[in-house]
């Protein structure tokens, strides 16, 4: 085919050509609550001109007064043109399978579009079966349209065989900014069938052809044409850290290591990588190591990939799209030809899909949010319940794959934040998808473990410095003191790290760098309070009213299963430990308001449910302060005097409650002077605490 740009000489096909309208007037042909099948996978191969028509016709719809949504389904994430501009408008109802759009994502967090996060080897087949009803639309980017009516697809296949097959309606997008290069890269496969008709795939090696380069398209479902000449819009990838040149120095050590072993073959088994920095810097890191020959059977072709083509050590590689960077993506297209006999495009419910993913013994390297101590790895979420873009295919590959990785940096939001935590907020691959972990601290190796031995190793090898005496302590306390010892959790306090960072807590200690505030906080623990570890605790304290110590040699005199014995002498603080080898006391400057005010523990039998709850939720802490003056003392007691109708004992009147929010998040962050009787309760009530006694004794006074 010429190298022409020109509409004419991409649109081959007359009767198609006669379908050639403007982007606006194809976007009218779309109704309200349609539900629509578009092109796109990673920011490559998404139709540009009609979504940001539908955009503005969205907008003025909302200007008369009437609401106009549509379902949006692609192959995975797209572009500003598309994601951004129609949820800026509110004009998507229901988004799938997966994005990573700042205002999309934004929309879906706040509750205002409908998000369903799946698996990109099941989209296909969830519409081919009805499960997610009928597809009024398909809108596909195309590169040419050929004089039978078949279209040379465009730098992404995705889902665009499931959409023309299984629409009402569809539109074409023919774009001139692709080059027509790209005839001949795709490989589409037919003849997959529905249940129970399915025979097996036979594909057995990555660079094997078992389909066309060319995508049908049942003429008499086009109702229009549209000419384009728009690029991707290709992100950039932050230049690789610290950080990600030591994690991809523990995978090629582990790689080879496999290699030494006789578990993999010396050119490796084929690759998958997920799209990130990291995931940039393994790739480039096997450029330089010893490996040659190498395959890739992948989702996406990425900057790491290419320049692996380009040096020659892998041989073929294998995927549903490309996602470049700006520079990569100029480069790679202006010279695509080159390409065409080692790259191949395939329909992503091919290039994902667990037969051929297991068969061919893939290597699977994805990046993760965060993992729990036992390998449960969340990939979606923050917090929990914050999507952030989706799970993509890295389940489709972590479940089949030969050895599925799972990498990220030990800590996150500069340090703030362990990504090795006790209790994954959410799960998306379990522990017994999970092979490997990775970080920057180290790689466990987690085959053939059990539980409490993986989370030793996790613990041990991928942890951050700063939060590993933590881990260490919940582990501990979790063997001794959880109901069960298979899997140890303290379910009071597994989640209590997400807890303390949640950005809904306008206190929270989650920006505080290690060693930073270190406050005490008790002067006895008590060996059966499971909510106790050690006496020290990191605070986020806005009116300064607690005992601070900023030092770091503190928390390095604290070695965590140790009960240290904190005690005042003047101005100077005498830290002291129970074990006979740290015996000798560390003096440090003290400085205190509350001179008399000495903290214990309370354990958490002391307080109801629903009374730590809101202890927990009020927010601020000047909240919780109660007598930090006589005054407000006897103002509490005279109110709680005239409620029950009986003086109150003065040994009685003496409370001082203080909320804290500790640096171990698994202790008990309400802290109490307690010389109060222990059937008298602590309930808070709006802005204040008072005291209340028991139900009995309320009846009796009555």
């Amino acid at each position: 085919m010429a190298s022409s740009s020109s509409a004419s000489s991409r649109i081959l096909n007359p009767t198609l050509a006669n379908l050639v309208m403007s982007g606006g007037e194809a976007a009218a042909l779309i109704q309200p609550g349609w539900q629509i099948g578009m092109s796109g996978f990673t920011g490559s191969g998404y139709p540009k001109a009609v979504p940001m028509e539908l955009a503005r016709r969205i907008t003025d719809a909302d200007l008369r007064g009437q609401r106009f949504q549509v379902s949006i389904f692609t192959g995975a994430s797209t572009g500003p043109e598309l994601d951004g501009a129609l949820a800026k408008v509110g004009g998507i109802h229901l988004r799938l399978p997966y994005q990573s759009d700042p205002e999309t994502r934004k929309r879906i967090n706040a509750g205002e579009m409908d998000y369903m996060d799946i698996h990109l080897s099941h989209v296909a087949q969830y519409v081919e079966y009805g499960f997610l009803g009928k597809m009024d639309l398909a809108l596909i980017e195309v590169t040419a349209i050929l004089e039978d009516g078949r279209v040379v697809p465009s730098s992404s296949i995705g889902n665009n065989k499931t959409w023309v097959e299984c629409a009402d309606k569809i539109i074409l997008e023919v774009n001139s900014a692709q080059p027509l290069a790209l005839e001949g890269m795709h490989d589409i496969y037919y003849s997959l069938g529905l249940p129970p008709n399915r025979q097996p795939i036979p594909l057995i090696k990555p660079q094997q052809r078992i389909g066309t380069p060319y995508l049908d398209i049942p003429m008499e479902k086009v109702v229009a044409v549209v000419h384009t000449n728009s690029p991707d819009r290709a992100s950039p990838f932050k230049a690789a850290d610290e950080s990600s040149h030591r994690i991809a120095s523990h995978i090629l050590n582990f790689l080879e290591w496999e290699v030494k072993k006789g578990r993999i073959p010396s050119s490796l088994l084929p690759l998958q990588s997920g799209v990130g920095n990291i995931a940039n810097a393994v790739l480039y890191g096997l450029e330089a190591g010893p490996f040659q020959d190498m395959t890739a059977y992948t989702e996406v072709i990425q900057d790491g990939l290419i320049s692996l083509l380009k040096s020659g050590k892998l041989v073929s590689a294998s995927a549903t799209a490309f996602s470049l960077s700006p520079a990569e993506a100029a480069t790679v297209m202006s010279h695509i030809g080159d390409y065409k006999d080692r790259i191949l495009l395939r329909p992503q419910e091919i290039s994902n899909h667990p037969e051929i993913i297991r068969r061919l013994g893939v290597i699977a390297m994805n990046g993760m949010i965060e993992a729990d101590i036992y390998g449960n790895v969340n990939s979606t979420h923050i917090m929990g319940s914050s999507i952030q873009n989706g799970i993509g295919g890295s389940g489709d590959f972590a479940r089949n794959g030969y050895m599925s990785i799972f990498i990220a940096p030990s800590t996150a939001q500069r340090g703030a934040i362990s990504t090795i935590v006790p209790m994954a907020s959410h799960v998306d691959h379990t522990e017994h998808d999970v092979s490997v972990v990775v970080t920057e601290q180290g790689l466990a190796d987690l085959r053939g473990l059990s539980p409490r031995q993986r989370a030793t190793l996790i613990i041990e090898n991928c942890s951050h410095p700063d939060y590993r005496p933590a881990l260490r302590d919940y582990l501990n306390r979790a063997e001794r003191l959880s109901f069960g010892k298979h899997t140890p959790h303290l379910l009071t306090e597994a989640l209590s790290w997400h807890a303390r960072y949640s950005p809904l807590r306008p206190h929270a200690a989650a920006r505080l760098t290690p060693h930073q505030n270190v406050v005490v906080a008790a002067s006895r623990v008590s060996s059966t309070d499971p909510f106790s570890s050690s006496g020290l605790h990191r605070v986020a304290d806005p009116d300064r009213k607690l005992a601070r110590i900023d030092h770091p040699a503190l928390l390095r005199h604290v070695i965590p299963g140790e009960r240290p014995r904190i005690q005042r002498h003047r101005n100077r603080l005498r830290l002291t430990s129970r074990q006979p080898h740290s015996r000798k006391p560390l003096q440090l400057p003290l400085r205190l308001r509350h001179r008399r005010m000495v903290i214990r523990h309370i354990h958490l039998r002391h307080l109801g449910p629903c009374d730590l709850a809101r202890i927990l939720h009020l927010k601020r802490h000047r909240n919780l302060r109660i007598a930090t003056t006589r005054l407000r003392i006897n103002l509490q007691v005279r109110k709680l005097e005239r409620r029950i109708r009986q003086p109150i004992p003065k040994r009685e009147q003496r409370l001082h409650v203080i909320m804290l929010i500790p640096a171990i998040p698994n202790e008990n962050p309400l802290f109490v002077h307690h010389p109060i009787p222990r059937p008298l309760r602590i309930v808070v009530v709006v802005r204040r605490i008072i005291l209340r006694p028991p139900l009995e004794r309320r009846r009796q006074m009555s």
